[in-house]
C-alpha cells in the first residue's frame, strides 16, 4: 500500500512540476503570455490589455509557476526519502501542504475562472486522496 501511495503522490508532483516548468519556459524563453489569459479573454480582447497589466500578469505567472515547480520537486524528495521510510512527519507535512495548494487551485478556478479547469483539478484531488489514503493506511495501521 505504501508503494502505491508514494507512486500516486509522485504522479501528482511530477505532473504539477512539469506544468510549472513548461509555463515558465514558455513565458520567459518563448515570450508567450500566461496560460490563464485565453481562459478569460479571446484573442482580440487579449491584445487590448494594457501592456503594464499584461506584464504584471505574466510576471505573476512566472513567479507562481516557478514556485509550483520547486515545491513539487521538493515534495518528490519528501515522498521518496521521508514517506517511503514511514516517517509520520513526512505524511503530515505533505498532506497539509498539498491539500492546501489543491484547495487553493479549486478556489481560484471557482472564483475567477468559472470552473473552466475543474476536470484537471478534480483528477489531481483524486490522485492526492487515494495516494494519501494508501500511504496513511500503510503508515498508521498497527
Amino acid at each position: 500500500m505504501l508503494r502505491a501511495g508514494c507512486v500516486l503522490l509522485s504522479v501528482w508532483c511530477a505532473i504539477n512540476l512539469l506544468i510549472g516548468f513548461v509555463i515558465v519556459i514558455a513565458i520567459v524563453v518563448f515570450n508567450t503570455n500566461a496560460p490563464a489569459l485565453p481562459v478569460l479573454f479571446n484573442e482580440m480582447e487579449a491584445h487590448q490589455i494594457d501592456a503594464r497589466a499584461l506584464a504584471t500578469i505574466n510576471a505573476i505567472a512566472v513567479f507562481f509557476n516557478a514556485i509550483q515547480a520547486a515545491f513539487c520537486g521538493m515534495c518528490l524528495v519528501v515522498v521518496w526519502v521521508g514517506l517511503w521510510q514511514r516517517a509520520r512527519w513526512a505524511y503530515w507535512s505533505l498532506l497539509g501542504t498539498t491539500i492546501y495548494i489543491q484547495a487553493a487551485g479549486l478556489a481560484s478556478d471557482y472564483l475567477f475562472f468559472g470552473n473552466r479547469n475543474i476536470v484537471p483539478i478534480a483528477i489531481g484531488a483524486i490522485l492526492l486522496l487515494i495516494g494519501f489514503g494508501c500511504s496513511g493506511f500503510a503508515i498508521f495501521r498497527r
